[in-house]
């Protein structure tokens, strides 16, 4: 528990830390570490795979080049002792040293004479197969305890080489050896036989760098060994066939006998080896292998292969340090082009980073100039990234902001105007209420007196009568808000008094698809439209309109009721139906009557600003004033 919390307080002073360092330096600091911790592991591990598979592949390939040279070392060899084997089975070669062995042993006859020619017929043998014989071979002799034959022709001609000291020969290493091994080709290299061998030809000049192959010739017939043969092969002309070419100069690829005996490599740089060198303890009696060295003080890699039926060894030697020269040089390499990314990495999180932060610094800036009460400063940014998508709507958000607190101002300027309004009409009403009776009176007293003059109800009594009840109507107290119906009733009595001045009546018709008694609508909301179509309409022509119209009629539509009332009178022209529409809208009142603008304004005071009123063209020919009022409206008492 206690570490827990250990752990979240370190990560709560960290997260302060970070906090406390700006954007920009934060986004520096990820972008860098985000390449150095991923790039350093990829380098160390790279490194360390290829070094690993290197060191095995190269390993493997100096023992490829050992099997590839070896095998074609022991392939010359196999095929000279092939050649040694048909010297072996010559019958007339053996037939001569076996009669020549019974007669050596044979002291009771004088047989010089036949010991002569049994001597030149092995002499010319020998000459025959050195001349028939493989461009290696340097010599071919025959050993025997008594004497030593070497290649002379018939004619005399020598060739090859012979031994001046025979007797030390024969209690040399090479013939013991060989004759213990009865019949068992025996190889050995120069430093075992150095001033051994002479040139037949040249007084005193020794074979070098040959290699021996002896092999005993045993004989079943006198139950023992007739001697050895021997072949020497030119070490120089045998080794320079072999194709090192797969060979690199990291490397040396030395032969190996009792001495160094050849180094297969042309530029030799890689190290030498002696045969005192303690490492050879370790490669002598073993097949092949590979051993991990320390030669003249420097680390090396050994890998050594023996040569089938001798005592010689391949041994290829690398310096350790040379074979990790190109890994060190990658891994050396792959630093420098880290250290040149990590600066490209900077340069581009450090434009990333500021294409960042500048843009959010300036938008901060800009809202903290808002929030001080400044919204005419916009943020101004032509990029489409976040940051620009972010600005542009910050931008609309100060633009709704502004507008709202714009209609806010306006919308309570309108309220008061509205307040200012209705008590104007209250008033209105209220002085238009003072002493009502009196006024129903008097003209109830004017409209019996003119029954009286007329004997009977006439003309003046009925336009008497039809004002009395428009103005009963007109200033009856009760609330603001009335059924349809009693609107309709009050265009009634407006139309009856209208007609009494025309020879033709207007035609009224009413055309509702719901129960006016079950709508209601704003007092004196709908007279004022029928007699706007009567002044404006009717009235404003010269000569009588015949056949003169007044159509209600409506219907319903998702939330609202909406009613026309249209005339075909003179109508008007589209650029004065949208200056009124643009009072309407916009509710400030330049021109004509102010009966029409009223009604809108207080439809939209008493059912809000989904409803009020629309000039439009009719189809009757005239005008069309079209009012939205609410579907579900209910009479209320204000």
């Amino acid at each position: 528990m206690e570490t827990l919390e250990k752990r979240n307080d370190l990560v709560g002073r960290l997260l302060g830390i970070c906090r406390k360092t700006s954007i920009f330096v934060r986004l520096i600091i990820l972008s860098c570490t985000l390449l150095m911790i991923p790039s350093c592991l990829l380098i160390f591990l790279t490194f360390h795979v290829y070094t690993s598979d290197l060191f095995k592949t190269t390993l493997q390939l100096f023992k490829n080049n050992n099997l590839l040279i070896g095998s074609s070392i022991s392939h010359v060899l196999k095929q000279n002792e092939q050649f040694l084997y048909e010297i072996y089975s010559d019958e007339e070669l053996t037939g001569a040293l076996i009669e020549l062995y019974r007669l050596e042993n044979n002291p009771e006859e004088d047989l010089s004479d036949k010991k002569e020619i049994l001597r030149d017929q092995i002499n010319s043998r020998l000459y025959h197969y050195y001349t028939d014989g493989d461009s290696l071979i340097r010599s071919i002799q025959i050993i025997t305890e008594y004497d030593q034959f070497s290649p002379v022709s018939t004619y005399g001609n020598m060739a090859g080489a012979w031994i001046p000291d025979i007797s030390a020969f024969r209690d040399s290493d090479i013939y013991q050896k060989t004759i213990r091994a009865s019949g068992t080709p025996v190889w050995f290299d120069p430093p075992q036989f150095y001033n051994t061998f002479y040139h037949q030809t040249m007084f005193n000049t020794p074979l070098v760098d040959t290699f021996v192959l002896a092999r005993s010739i045993p004989s079943y017939q006198v139950n023992s060994s007739l001697g050895i043969i021997v072949i020497n092969l030119d070490m120089k002309s045998l080794l320079k066939n072999v194709d090192a070419s797969t060979l690199t100069s990291d490397s040396n690829l030395l032969l190996m006998g009792s001495q160094p005996l050849w180094s297969f490599n042309v530029n030799i740089e890689g190290p030498t080896l002696a045969s005192d060198d303690p490492v050879m303890e370790q490669v002598k009696g073993r097949e092949e292998g590979d051993i991990e060295a320390v030669i003249r003080g420097e680390a090396c890699e050994l890998t050594f292969l023996r040569i089938t039926g001798t005592d010689m060894y391949l041994i290829n030697l690398a310096y350790r340090d040379r074979l990790f020269e190109r890994p060190l040089m990658l891994r050396r390499f792959s630093f420098l082009v880290l250290a040149v990314s990590l600066i490209i990495a900077v340069f581009i999180a450090y434009i990333i980073t500021v294409s960042i932060v500048s843009p959010l610094n300036r938008l901060k800036n800009t809202m903290q100039t808002a929030s001080r009460g400044n919204l005419e400063v916009e943020y101004e940014d032509p990029a489409g990234d976040e940051v620009g998508i972010l600005g542009q709507k910050y931008n609309e958000m100060i633009a709704d902001l502004k507008s709202l607190i714009q209609e806010t101002y306006v919308s309570e300027l309108n309220k008061r105007h509205l307040e200012m309004l209705k008590k104007e009409a209250e008033l209105n009403a209220f002085q238009m209420q003072i002493n009502p009776h009196f006024l129903y009176n008097t003209l109830d007293m004017i409209r019996w007196k003119a029954i009286a003059e007329e004997q009977g109800d006439g003309e003046v009594s009925h336009m008497i009568k039809q004002f009395s009840d428009l103005l009963r109507l007109g200033i009856k107290k009760n609330s603001v808000i009335v059924p349809f119906s009693e609107e309709l009733s009050h265009v009634d009595a407006y139309l009856a008094i209208i007609n009494l001045r025309y020879s033709e009546p207007i035609q009224l018709t009413v055309d509702l698809p719901f129960d006016p008694g079950g709508v209601t609508i704003a007092k004196l909301s709908l007279q004022p439209l029928v007699e706007n179509s009567v002044i404006h309409g009717f009235d404003s022509t010269p000569a009588e309109i015949s056949h003169k119209r007044i159509a209600i009629s409506g219907f319903i539509e998702q939330n609202l009721i909406h009613i026309l009332v249209e005339d075909n009178g003179i109508g008007m022209t589209q650029e004065q139906m949208e200056a009124l529409n643009r009072e309407l809208k916009d509710r400030v009142h330049t021109q004509g009557g102010i009966g029409v603008f009223n009604v809108n304004e207080r439809l939209k005071l008493y059912f809000g600003d989904d409803c009020g009123l629309h000039y439009q063209s009719s189809p009757l020919g005239g005008t069309g004033i079209e009012m939205l009022l609410p579907r579900q409206s209910q009479e209320q008492e204000i």
